[in-house]
């Protein structure tokens, strides 16, 4: 004997919505018991079904998230949103996480995936496809304030971003707000390739200039490591 998980879905590409419920609707263990295309009209949905599990569009719940999270405190059991998204976004993942979602998965996911994750997330695990992993582990190192900053000792930053010695002494000297010129004159290198090694950096990091470089490294200690 199985038990039936509960599904209410919330998507605003009516082509997807009905892809799913009648997807859904097949599979033995899951039970459609609900449907929109307007986050006005999800939280009566899920107070008048009870769901076990809400797939929400990422866009309807941003616009609706904080009277579904109320409903989902007050209601008994609880309900899991599954969030869905068309694209990897580090800084969406985060919120998506902090405001209590339990799953984050692209649409382009198979449908086996899905049900998959479905029963994962009905079993009490938190899930998301491989593909955000590097998103969030970016998002995270960049994010100011992280939690999880102290936690990630520098040697693993430096590591994961592929800086070199040389990156280090220049991440250092921004910190200590000095010029390409100067810093290409403690490194005998030339003003142009200081400026092409603070390019790389800024790429790497997803930062937008030297100023943004020094708060992450100050913020992540990266300026307490011994220069060259």
């Amino acid at each position: 004997m199985f038990t039936l998980i509960r599904i209410v879905i919330a998507e605003e590409q009516r082509l997807l919505r009905e892809m799913l419920i009648i997807f859904l609707s097949d599979v033995t263990d899951l039970e459609f018991v609900g449907a929109t295309a307007y986050s006005n009209e999800l939280y009566e949905i899920c107070r008048s079904t009870k769901p076990n599990l809400v797939l929400v569009s990422d866009k309807m719940l941003a616009a609706d998230c904080h009277r579904l999270l109320e409903l989902n405190q007050n209601n008994m059991p609880a309900f899991k949103i599954v969030l869905l998204t068309d694209h990897l976004d580090g800084t969406d993942l985060l919120q998506a996480i902090q405001s209590g979602a339990h799953a984050y998965l692209l649409k382009d996911l198979t449908p086996a995936q899905l049900i998959t994750s479905l029963r994962c997330i009905h079993e009490g695990m938190f899930v998301m496809q491989d593909s955000f992993t590097q998103v969030l582990r970016k998002q995270i190192l960049r994010t100011p304030n992280s939690s999880c900053q102290n936690l990630i000792p520098v040697d693993t930053i430096y590591a994961y971003y592929n800086f070199d010695d040389v990156d280090r002494h220049i991440i250092n000297c921004l910190v200590e707000g000095k010029s390409n010129k100067e810093i290409g004159s403690e490194l005998n290198y030339s003003e142009g390739s200081i400026k092409n090694r603070i390019s790389k950096i800024l790429g790497s990091t997803g930062l937008k200039d030297r100023t943004q470089v020094a708060v992450f490294a100050l913020q992540n200690n990266l300026n307490d490591t011994d220069k060259l």
